[in-house]
This record gives structure tokens, sequence and C-alpha cells, in this order.
């Protein structure tokens, strides 16, 4: 195509006038998604379902897309002389979870979704499939729907769509590490038992490297941030709960997780919930497999106004819908 060539001076004044009204997280009805496959060999139904063989594009329809470009390329000018126009936006469908999918990605657990509250209680972004249209489609779509309902909501889908693109990568051997844990955690949060109850006051797992993570065994402690109603702070003169010479002498006969439970949910004592919670967290880190390359050796609970960011920063976030390379064993 000739160098000089550029769109008509009213699509480009009447497309960066209508990209004024669009952000991030902005959503519209009735649009496609596409990606290519080939057609001899479907990893999907829909790509099944159009047959053929050799390579081509599934294009599927979507009742909602929501778009996920930054806010600052969506509203930049869609042409400019040179190759300096921003002509495209990325869009992702909106879909609905229930189960276990919805659990563990309300709680931050599937990184490949990330949530839209402005349309629903059970509504997300799919970020696995990420289209590109050229602006003047999204132009066309009339008064977008706000998919986030406010500034916080807003923020947090920024910072999904962040983690989900530059999450950090496990080191193989973090599955087998976790595998029992996570089976654990996901069968039991919808459970009307006292350990369901507990599971869903953590809201993530964090994992804190204890050597580096490029050693050929990696050992790592769990930690499981909690909502402040079930883990109260310590008192901030006291460097560990103070508990009783009963307690005390329990905690020495090494009782079961769900001894553990059943104690941690009747008392209300401050100390003694947070003492019961330090026991629970080692409880589920020692599920955790001892003989591979990454080995889980200790955890730890810590409430959620008590994690700080530059721990988020060095303590990854385990994601429960993909780890490493083997994620198969």
């Amino acid at each position: 195509m000739a160098e000089d060539w550029k769109p008509d001076d009213d699509v480009i004044e009447r497309t960066d006038t209508a990209m004024r009204k669009w952000r991030q997280g902005h959503v519209f009805a009735e649009g496609h998604t596409a990606w290519v496959s080939l057609r001899d060999e479907p990893l999907t139904g829909e790509t099944a379902e159009i047959g053929g063989t050799g390579q081509g594009v599934t294009i599927v329809s979507d009742d909602y897309l929501v778009v996920v470009s930054q806010t600052c390329d969506i509203v930049k000018t869609c042409w400019a002389p040179e190759g300096g126009g921003h002509p495209f936006v990325q869009v992702s469908p909106v879909v609905t979870l229930e189960g276990v999918s919805l659990v563990n990605a309300s709680n931050g657990r599937m990184p490949r979704y990330a949530y839209l509250p402005g349309l629903g209680a059970n509504c997300f972004a799919d970020l696995s499939r990420c289209t590109t249209v050229e602006k003047t489609v999204l132009a066309k779509m009339g008064t977008p729907l706000d998919g986030c309902s406010d500034d916080e909501t807003r923020a947090r889908f920024a910072t999904a769509l962040a983690e989900q693109r530059s999450r950090f990568a496990f080191p193989d051997g973090t599955e087998k590490a976790t595998k029992k844990l996570r089976k654990r955690l996901e069968s039991k949060h919808d459970g009307e038992g006292d350990e369901s109850a507990l599971i869903r006051m953590v809201r993530e797992v964090r994992v804190k490297p204890l050597t580096e993570w490029e050693n050929d065994v990696v050992e790592v402690e769990l930690v499981f941030v909690v909502v402040p109603s079930s883990l109260p702070s310590l008192d901030p003169c006291a460097s560990e709960p103070i508990i009783s010479e009963a307690l005390r002498t329990w905690t020495d006969t090494s009782p079961e997780i769900q001894q553990i439970v059943k104690r941690l949910t009747v008392t209300e004592d401050p100390d003694e919930r947070n003492h019961l919670w330090q026991m629970l967290a080692q409880g589920w880190a020692n599920l955790g497999d001892q003989t591979g390359t990454v080995r889980i050796i200790g955890g730890q609970a810590v409430s959620t106004t008590e994690y700080p960011m530059q721990r988020m920063w060095s303590e990854p976030r385990l994601s429960f819908d993909h780890l490493s390379a083997d994620s198969q064993g």
C-alpha cells in the first residue's frame, strides 16, 4: 500500500471523537472475537464446528465484549503521518462463571479472568481470548456500558490485566508441590463444614521464597492472606500471641487439621485465634510435596490489613489455573 495513504478526514474525526467516551473496562453488546486455528486439528468446539483443513481464522459471536486496552491508548488519535496513529483497540469476551471457577476467579486465583462488577456478581472478562479491532468498529457501538462500577473497581480491573500479562513464572515443580493443597482448598471452598468456612476467609495465597528461585531445589513458605475479621491483629507490643499453658501443651501434641479447625471455630480470644490460624496455615502447608524440586516447608497466616505492598512484589500470588510447565504432573 502506498506510504502516503490515509483514511478519509471525516472518518478520522468521527472516530477520534467517538473514542473520547470510551475507556478501559467499558463494555458493548454483540461483537466478535477471533483466533487463528488449524481446522483439521481443532482444540475448541468452535473450530471443530467449522471443519475443513489447513490454517484459518475461527470467528465467534459474543453477547458482550469488554475493552481491555489502556484508556490512554483508546483516546489517542486513530491516524497520524508516518505511522504515528493508534488505529487499534483490544477487546475480550465477557463470560459468566459459577461454582469453583467463580470462587477462584473472585478471589484472584485465576489470572485468566478479570472481574466486571458493573455487569453482575458472576461476570468476568476472559483475558485468554483477546482480539484486536480497528477503532471504527468500537465507534459504531453507541453508548458504552461500564463494566466497572467505580474508580476502585476500575483500578482492580487494570491490576488484573497487568498481572495476567506479566504474572510470575513459577519454576517447574510448583504444580506437584501444591497439587494436594489446591485440591483441598477447591473441593472444600463451597462446603458447609467448619474448614470450608475458614477457607472462605482466605483472600489469596502467596508464595514466599526461602531460597533463590534459580536453585535446583527451591524452598518456599505459603502465606495465607486472611480477612481481619477472622484473623485478629496482635497487640502491637507483642512479638507473638499470648496463649494459655493448656493451649501450648495441646499444640505440642501436633493436632491434625480438623482438630485445629474445630478449636479455631469456637474460640473468640484474639491471641488464641491468631495462634490457631498459624497452626492451620502450617497444617495446610504440610500437605505440600517434599520430594520435588519445589518444596513447601512452612506456612503462615497474615491479615489483609497487615500484608504490605512490598511483600506482594516479592511474594507472587499462587494461581489456581496454571502454575508452571509441569501442569500435567
